[in-house]
């Protein structure tokens, strides 16, 4: 929506930051265009001049007429059938008055059309006009087809042609500001009854497009990462859309997997099932993988339960290939070693604070801590290259392993480290982030990672009261 004088071309951005008052610049060109057209109906009948005598009704020269009655079209000739003088047109009244005409009609037009751009231009559209508009992508356009399927106002064929169009975006890869109040729209048709089962159907498979990655090559007798990665293509309010995992096959091998879930909602949300699968024990060579998900639909509105009940489901087998090397192969992982990214590298990881729990045996004690790794502000894009790091906390009591943490540049994550440790009174602790070729082996894509060694020190411990309760 127009809020500034830089969208008006021609005009700058003065005229809006010092407040004009459009309104009454409307009102006042209203003004001037009515007294301009009373101007321009006097100046064309013009004045009158001289003494000659006249018919008021017909305008016939009435000298030297003795009779009481225009010959011309009989009208009565006293004093109020009489005018005197020869009707003349102004020449500089007739300029006036088209001078004031142009200056209202131009201060009108200027006010009316910011007025129109300040609200929606798109609400005056008839459907054929609208509908051209909106499949240009005109966010305007599409917010008010938007509002008009919402309120029933889109029927029939031009429903059918609506959602065509917004099927196609729905399926488009990538999106765009208008995708989401696309698949809105369809929503709205939906919700209204108003698309072909064919088109239902479509709209629900389309709510999500799930890929199979999986890391090749991967050595005999590791283990093989995979995930099935997916982006939710689902209305913004009323529906939600869930993967859950089924089982996962390579060669003529099939695995269990569990039952994993994830659940989106809304245009750019997106998540991952994953795992892995092994140590795998069959002979070097390209196998064929397969997993197997479960793809679901159910109501929601932003908030839905831990187990919500799907309205329609469907089950998908995504493909994909993998390379078993011998078990000697090198692990294709390469270590960059590059000082000079530390500094990059430790800006983008912010450690949180220990959380302390004793535990019922009373001499150890539960440690967990917090590390988000992402971009410390808008404009940076977080780690500089892929890090894969084994995380240890270093205590009075000795060196303990939190576990692992892997990120990508423009990855925003947070993971969690913990371990149960001997009791101890510290009241800081050392965070300590080294590089690990295994641990980068365990995700699905780094193959080349930052060499180092990162060190936080006096890292604030918070104690808990108790030990937590059992779930």
């Amino acid at each position: 929506m127009l809020t500034s004088a830089d969208h008006l071309p021609g005009y700058g951005n003065d005229i809006m930051a010092i407040g004009a008052d459009y309104s009454l610049l409307l009102v006042v060109g209203i003004a001037l265009l009515v007294l301009g057209g009373v101007l321009l109906v006097l100046a064309v009948r013009g004045g009158r001049l001289g003494t000659t005598p006249h018919c008021r009704r017909c305008g016939y020269n009435l000298t030297g007429l003795t009779a009481n009655a225009c010959p011309e079209c009989g009208g009565v000739c006293d004093a109020r059938g009489v005018v005197w003088g020869t009707r003349r047109r102004s020449r500089p009244a007739l300029l006036s008055a088209l001078i004031v005409l142009a200056l209202g009609g131009s201060l009108g037009g200027v006010a009316a059309y910011v007025q129109v751009q300040r609200g929606n231009p798109y609400l005056y559209y008839p459907q054929f006009m609208l509908v051209p508009a909106a499949k240009a992508d005109t966010p305007r356009a599409v917010a008010e087809l938007l509002r008009r399927c919402q309120s029933g106002a889109v029927t029939g064929s031009r429903a059918d042609q609506v959602a065509a169009i917004g099927l196609r975006r729905q399926a488009a890869p990538g999106s765009t500001p208008v995708t989401q109040d696309w698949i809105d729209v369809v929503y709205a048709l939906y919700n209204a009854d108003l698309l072909s089962d064919a088109q239902k159907e479509t709209f629900l498979q389309q709510m999500i497009a799930p890929v199979l990655e999986a890391r090749s090559p991967v050595r005999l007798g590791d283990f093989l990462p995979y995930r099935v990665r997916g982006q939710a293509r689902t209305p913004s309010t009323g529906l939600a859309v869930g993967l859950v995992s089924q089982s996962f096959q390579i060669g003529s091998e099939t695995r269990d997997v569990g039952r994993s879930r994830l659940r989106l909602q809304g245009v750019g949300s997106s998540g991952n099932l994953g795992g892995a699968i092994g140590p795998l024990n069959l002979p070097p060579g390209d196998y064929p993988v397969r997993a197997k998900v479960a793809q679901q639909v159910f109501r929601a509105n932003g908030m839905w339960s831990d187990e919500p009940i799907p309205f329609w489901t469907r089950e998908l087998a995504l493909s994909g290939e993998v390379k078993i090397a011998p078990a000697d192969a090198p692990d294709a992982i390469t270590v960059v070693d590059d000082p000079a990214l530390a500094d990059e590298v430790r800006d983008a990881i912010h450690m949180g604070a220990v959380e302390v729990t004793p535990t019922d045996e009373g001499d150890t004690a539960h440690v967990h801590v917090m590390v988000h790794i992402g971009p410390a502000t808008a404009a940076s894009a977080g780690v500089p290259m892929d890090v894969a790091f084994d995380m240890r906390i270093r205590l009075s009591v000795g060196e303990f392993d939190l576990g692992d943490v892997a990120a990508q540049p423009g990855q925003n994550l947070g993971s969690g480290g913990q371990a149960n440790v001997p009791a101890f009174d510290d009241q800081t602790a050392t965070i300590i982030l080294r590089t690990s070729r295994d641990v980068a082996v365990r995700t699905v894509d780094m193959v080349e990672i930052w060499d180092g060694e990162l060190v936080f020190e006096d890292i604030p411990i918070q104690r808990a009261a108790s030990a937590p309760a059992e779930k």
